[in-house]
């Protein structure tokens, strides 16, 4: 088996020629990659990273000593994969810095974008910086310097992911929370959540009485093994003829709302964000307040990852 310095020996050569390439792309005015470039691209660096990471083990970022100005090991694949990185750092940089500029100025529009099939075509953005954080992890100084290109330019890394498709690689951008702004977060989520399927199996059938919406509610859920909830739900309320998907979005909205009321005393809202909440800490809760926070647990993890988006109340993560 070749050892990671003579695989990184190899690779090095041609990751470069795929960085440059895919670079050029972004400096043209509609900055668009091709695809297989794309793919290449992340191939590449995936390879050269692995291998990186196998040659450092779990000793953690490769000393700054190593690939320093001042160093000594100007020839070898350290220096020369340290100095690929930031010269991709340094163009994402400008290429940040010119999309702030298709943005509105006012702090209070942070994200938002005039044309959002134009930002969804530059999502290509979001894979390249996905790759300078995995090789964050080798390079410590270039961690820092991601973290200070995303400060400076929020604008449009907000915009970026706003219209972004769904992409499970992006979870490193949970450590950039803060950066975020709510709509930004909240598309970040549902990219990350699995994608649904409709081969169901049985469905779980419930029948609800509205005036004991959330007692019945729990005592459907708290029976039901969790593989039913991410199945298909047929919901009906008593005395009431309408099923389907309309009844269904109704009671989840009932539920998340009946949950969340402050007549339940489980949770307070955030006093800066009243779209996001805390567990209540101030009261004692009876029994049932305890049951009805093992129903909202179930009804979060269970219920909250099988229903579509537009089912209703989004609960934020981020807190």
């Amino acid at each position: 088996m070749n050892s990671p310095t003579r695989l990184i020996e190899q690779v090095l050569p041609f990751a470069r020629e795929t960085v440059d390439m895919v670079l050029d792309g972004l400096a043209s005015m509609p900055m668009i990659i091709s695809p297989s470039d794309l793919d290449e691209f992340s191939n590449f660096l995936k390879v050269m990273c692995q291998q990186a990471r196998r040659w450092i083990s779990d000793e953690g970022p490769i000393p700054s000593i190593f690939y320093s100005r001042e160093s000594q090991h100007g020839d070898t694949w350290i220096w020369r994969f340290h100095i690929m990185s930031m010269y991709m750092l340094k163009r994402l940089d400008e290429c940040l810095k010119t999309l702030e500029m298709d943005l509105p100025l006012s702090s209070e529009s942070i994200g938002v974008m005039e044309s959002q099939t134009i930002w969804a075509a530059r999502s290509h953005i979001l894979v390249m910086l996905t790759e300078l954080d995995f090789i964050a992890a080798i390079y410590e100084d270039v961690g820092h310097n991601l973290q200070l290109v995303l400060l400076a330019h929020k604008a449009p890394l907000n915009a970026l992911v706003r219209c972004s498709k769904r992409n499970e690689r992006l979870h490193w951008l949970v450590k950039h929370k803060n950066l975020l702004c709510f709509e930004a977060r909240r598309s970040l989520v549902f990219m990350m959540l699995p994608e649904g399927k409709d081969d169901f199996g049985e469905l779980h059938e419930m029948l609800i009485d509205r005036s004991h919406l959330l007692d019945e509610s729990f005592n459907y859920i708290a029976q039901a093994e969790q593989a039913e909830l991410h199945g298909a739900l047929f919901m009906e309320f008593k005395n009431e003829e309408a099923t389907g998907p309309g009844v269904l979005r109704e009671w989840f909205c009932l539920v998340c709302q009946a949950l969340f009321s402050p007549k339940q005393v489980l949770f307070s809202p955030c006093p800066e964000d009243k779209r996001r909440f805390y567990l209540n800490e101030s009261q004692e809760h009876v029994p049932q307040d305890e049951a009805h926070e093992g129903c909202c647990d179930e009804f979060v993890s269970g219920l909250g990852r099988r229903l579509p988006v537009n089912y209703g109340c989004w609960i934020v993560v981020f807190v």
